[in-house]
């Protein structure tokens, strides 16, 4: 405890190995359901909704974003209005910017582009939520070095989130005494402190409930119990349109903006050797992402 206070900012709450295990279950059970839900969903409808959501005007896409999440941010990168706007002492309180810190990238600012709703929605959807836990873990950076976000303390455990593959698995709890492997996967960062791995699963239970939220507002006709039946078959994956415009380039400030609505690529070299260094684009054929912002 007083070393805790010796680093100084809000203390952590010491949380049990029973109150985390409680809050884990209860973040993975949602955030699969709303994970499956809106896999299928995207696999019956995504081509209406990409048809809707871009033949929409910039004021009606607005009324959309804000009826799914209330009081979005306007600005670009939140976290970093939110860390002028408050001073160190005033975080030693709590935050009063816990979402701005917490889901930087949901804002009105980036999501009013036709193009990112679409790229978060398809990544998001079709794609397990476990593929996002270290990508999700970086987004609150800030929030976390600011002391924003305090994430709880539990020691002599780790959090299971790469890899696992159902609710049940994700999220679990691992006391390093019972598991030989549980301080090294921690250590070398291959799974999650508890608290940190809890704020990963706030994180992503609101965004997936986000994200179906949204489909039903755009497919606003269609009934919630009929949605995913079999009046509706599955569809092909619907391609993109891509933003390069008639050259076929895509250019690296267009990738780096569009990065954190993917889904996370490893670094590819094949594509670096295809960037075009003096211009700043990516050659046709070689336009997969390899940067994060």
């Amino acid at each position: 405890m007083e070393f805790m206070k010796s680093l100084g900012g809000p203390m952590p709450e010491f949380a049990s190995p029973a109150k985390v295990r409680k809050e884990a279950r209860e973040y993975s059970s949602s955030i699969f359901a709303s994970y499956e839900f809106l896999k299928q969903i995207l696999q019956r409808h995504e081509a209406t909704i990409q048809k809707r959501w871009t033949g929409k005007t910039r004021q009606q896409r607005l009324q959309i974003l804000l009826k799914a999440w209330p009081a979005m941010p306007a600005s670009h990168r939140p976290d970093f209005e939110a860390f002028r706007r408050e001073t160190n002492q005033q975080r030693e309180t709590g935050s009063k910017f816990k979402d701005q810190f917490m889901w930087p990238c949901i804002n009105q600012e980036d999501l009013l582009q036709p193009r990112m709703m679409l790229l978060l929605l398809n990544a998001r959807g079709r794609n397990p939520p476990p593929v996002f836990a270290a990508v999700d873990n970086n987004a609150m950076h800030l929030g976390k070095v600011a002391k924003a976000l305090v994430p709880d303390f539990l020691n002599e455990h780790t959090m299971i989130l790469h890899g696992a593959a159902t609710a049940n698995d994700y999220g679990k709890l691992l006391d390093w005494d019972s598991h030989p492997d549980a301080f090294d996967w921690m250590h070398i960062r291959k799974q999650f402190l508890p608290g940190e791995g809890l704020l990963v699963l706030e994180l992503q239970a609101r965004l997936m409930s986000f994200l179906v939220d949204f489909c039903q507002e755009i497919l606003h006709e269609v009934p919630t119990d009929t949605i995913t039946s079999d009046t509706y078959p599955i569809q092909p994956e619907p391609s993109l349109k891509n933003d390069g415009g008639t050259s076929g380039y895509t250019s690296l400030a267009v990738m780096a903006a569009e990065a954190p609505y993917r889904l996370p690529l490893t670094l590819d070299l094949e594509m670096i050797l295809g960037i075009d260094l003096t211009g700043g684009t990516v050659r046709p054929g070689s336009t997969r992402c390899f940067m994060r912002c």
